[in-house]
């Protein structure tokens, strides 16, 4: 009659948590009302008959009722849930202790748990960091807290993301920054990226990162450094959000003016990022990263739904300096650049991407800008900070429209700027194959002879 808490005898199947990963989808979904049926075919008590035979006879006997035992034995709220470990298997651990799901901010804080804010060393994938998290988050006994939140603060917008962790202060921490969205049934779920924190490590090594973008995975271990986190997630999700028709914009911004580049956080009122489709505009995360790497919530900050900027800035860093320092860009050409030296870490929907900018860059102005053309990463800043409402000039050997700023080299012409025109265009090629506007938005190119 005892329910297996974590999935105990799952240990004994090969490669559960790779299937469950790929078949959560076809898991069986058993009935908490179920009584096994031997029960009630088993009530009769029969006799068998009597058999003389020479030196044996056969007496009458009987089959005494079974014990009824209601299966599954679940109590989801005391932390027994098989649909819940089934898809906590499905994100990589198995689980053999009590898990809890989507617990409210109360309960979060009476349950806490180790919440370090220490920066993580990054290190790369590997077996060794997949077996350390996830063993220990399976050990015996081990409680663990998921939390299914989204990226998004617009519904149209979402896409889900799931942390499974042994300390409820670092679940509510990402409860804290994420979005909130509505709950999915279990059976259902799939969250576009995970994280695995282990924060009571038990080899005692220093707290770590690392990301596994195949199974689209965060492993932490000792830390909950929210600083380290954004970004890892940010790559893992871009693809998610653009086959949704979402453009993520990672970065940070107001009313006036979106920044796709790290370092305008502190003048800035969203500092993590925007999602942008047809059916609107919204900030990416709830929450905000302090200096030392702990949440602050927002949640009642702003509204869900937001209006465009006037402008969004885009960042480069061509060492040819072919690109100018500042620019603005038509429609086009801002999907040109975008795919061909602007896109995010993570970003390989490039089409998709494409005719998303160019979409949202027939309602907002674009520029861009190229770090390489500053000596100083204050007069970058600065530069960038001056460009919304600003009219670009002449065209650069690129064909893109210049725009005066301080502290920024001149744009390269002549063979570098020819060398840096084929490149670009060679690389948009192979990414938006099928979108003509886009190509013919490129540099002009040398004729061929």
């Amino acid at each position: 009659g005892k329910a297996v808490h974590g999935m105990a005898a799952v240990r004994v199947m090969v490669g559960v948590r790779s299937a469950a990963r790929h078949m959560r989808p076809f898991l069986p979904r058993l009935s908490a009302s179920y009584v096994t049926p031997v029960a009630a075919a088993a009530r009769s008590k029969f006799s068998s008959p009597s058999a003389s035979r020479s030196m044996s006879t056969v007496s009458k006997f009987t089959l005494e009722d079974p014990e009824e035992l209601l299966f599954p034995n679940e109590d989801p709220e005391n932390g027994i849930s098989y649909d819940l470990n089934w898809s906590i298997c499905g994100s990589g651990v198995v689980p053999q202790g009590l898990a809890f799901r989507n617990l409210r901010t109360p309960q979060l804080e009476a349950a806490g748990g180790p919440s370090s804010l220490s920066a993580p060393k990054s290190l790369p994938f590997s077996k060794d960091i997949d077996r350390e998290v996830t063993e220990g988050l399976g050990e015996h006994g081990i409680k663990l807290y998921v939390q299914d939140m989204a990226l998004g603060a617009l519904l149209a917008n979402e896409v889900p993301v799931r942390i499974v962790t042994d300390s409820a202060a670092a679940a509510l921490m990402f409860k804290n920054l994420c979005s909130t969205t509505r709950t999915v049934h279990l059976q259902e779920y799939q969250e576009a990226a995970c994280v695995l924190l282990l924060a009571n490590q038990k080899s005692g090594g220093e707290p770590f990162i690392s990301v596994d973008g195949k199974q689209k995975t965060v492993y932490m271990g000792g830390t909950m450094n929210a600083s380290s986190l954004v970004p890892a997630l940010a790559e893992l999700s871009t693809d998610a959000f653009l086959q949704k028709g979402v453009l993520p914009l990672w970065g940070s911004g107001d009313a006036d003016c979106v920044f796709l580049s790290s370092g305008f956080e502190n003048d800035s009122v969203v500092k993590h990022g925007f999602a942008y489709s047809s059916a609107g505009f919204c900030r990416m995360f709830m929450g905000s990263v302090a200096g030392d790497g702990s949440v602050n919530s927002e949640y009642s900050l702003m509204p869900n739904s937001l209006g465009l900027p006037k402008a969004v800035i885009m960042f480069a860093d061509d060492a040819s300096m072919a690109i100018p320092a500042a620019s603005e860009l038509s429609p086009a050409q801002a999907a040109f650049y975008y795919a061909a030296a602007c896109a995010p870490a993570g970003c390989s929907q490039f089409e998709a991407a494409a005719q998303l900018v160019m979409q949202m860059a027939g309602k907002v102005t674009f520029y861009m800008v190229n770090k390489a053309a500053f000596t100083d990463e204050a007069l970058m800043k600065d530069a960038a900070a001056s460009l919304a409402g600003q009219k670009g000039g002449s065209a650069c050997a690129l064909g893109i429209k210049e725009v005066t700023v301080s502290g920024g080299a001149p744009a390269a012409s002549g063979a570098a700027a020819e060398a840096t025109a084929k490149a670009l265009s060679d690389k948009v090629a192979s990414r938006c194959k099928t979108l003509d506007a886009v190509l013919a938005a490129g540099p002009p190119l040398p004729k061929k002879e």
